[in-house]
């Protein structure tokens, strides 16, 4: 087929990549940190890696630190082991564990993330993990960024634990009790004892408060509330302005600005403390 006349010829132009222009300039991805948290409950997925190996052993002779991270709550778990060879059976042991202990409240473990060093790219691993149901993800080789949560955990508890042994002017080798005090002391330093969310009525089947979990996006029922109230007993106020109904224990209604509390029991799924916003109508 002819051209059609009076059209301009058009020609393409291919750009080349030169290879002494990639040899010379290439440079590795960048890794921009996520703003959000992709995981939508706890034990979605757990971050896991090794610390070591430590140059100075510590007093019950182990070389290195397994480090074990929830994506949801940021909730860590370490385990000190002599060889990387232990680090499967000390997983193994930790997800048991996890399971019995949280498997009715919060649901089983669904995905696990490594690299891929040979203590968790293994048979023994991968057969575990099939038989739990569980998915072992593995972050690309020579990239820690795609394990960023636990590696960025690793070096919190290794400054933490030398700072408190410098400080202190301890032997080196209590480097173990160091780490494994300075991942509790976070967990209980910077773990919030209580929540916001709104109180919606009282339970029908028991003597509990109905408290709206906003995070969660749900409904619980739970006897752990405290109330911030100076009003003593029951008052009337406008139907324009915005105020807490609250029902205290003996039945009595405080009507006054306040702050619905629900307390953390320890190592639950969710616990909230809720500010109630309601009208009061005569």
């Amino acid at each position: 087929m002819e051209p059609s006349r009076g059209l301009p010829t058009l020609t393409r132009t291919v750009e080349t990549v030169y290879k002494g222009c990639m040899e010379g300039k290439q440079h590795r991805t960048p890794h921009p940190p996520w703003k959000i948290i992709t995981t939508k409950q706890p034990l979605e997925l757990l971050h896991i890696d090794l610390i070591g190996i430590v140059q100075t052993e510590s007093i019950a002779e182990k070389k290195y630190v397994m480090v074990c991270v929830d994506d949801f709550t940021k909730f860590t778990w370490v385990e000190s082991l002599r060889e990387k060879s232990e680090a499967f059976k000390l997983f193994a042991n930790l997800c048991k564990q996890i399971m019995t202990e949280k498997g009715m409240t919060i649901g089983r473990i669904v995905r696990v993330r490594s690299d891929h060093e040979k203590e968790f790219e293994n048979q023994k691993f991968a057969n575990f993990c099939e038989s739990k149901g569980i998915s072992h993800e593995f972050s690309a080789p020579k990239t820690p960024q795609q394990n960023g949560i636990v590696e960025r955990k690793n070096r919190t508890l290794q400054e933490m634990a030398r700072t408190m042994i410098n400080a202190k002017e301890l032997p080196h080798k209590l480097w173990a009790e160091a780490v494994n005090t300075t991942c509790t002391s976070q967990l209980r330093k910077f773990d919030s004892r209580s929540m916001e969310g709104i109180f919606v009525g009282n339970s029908r089947n028991g003597h509990a408060y109905r408290v709206f979990l906003k995070n969660a996006n749900t409904i619980t029922e739970t006897v752990n509330v405290e109330v911030a109230d100076q009003t003593e007993g029951p008052q009337v106020l406008d139907d324009e302005e915005e105020h807490v109904l609250l029902i205290r224990e003996d039945g009595t209604v405080s009507t006054r600005m306040s702050t619905l509390t629900v307390m953390k029991e320890q190592q639950e799924k969710f616990h909230v403390h809720m500010k109630v916003h309601q009208k009061i109508q005569e």
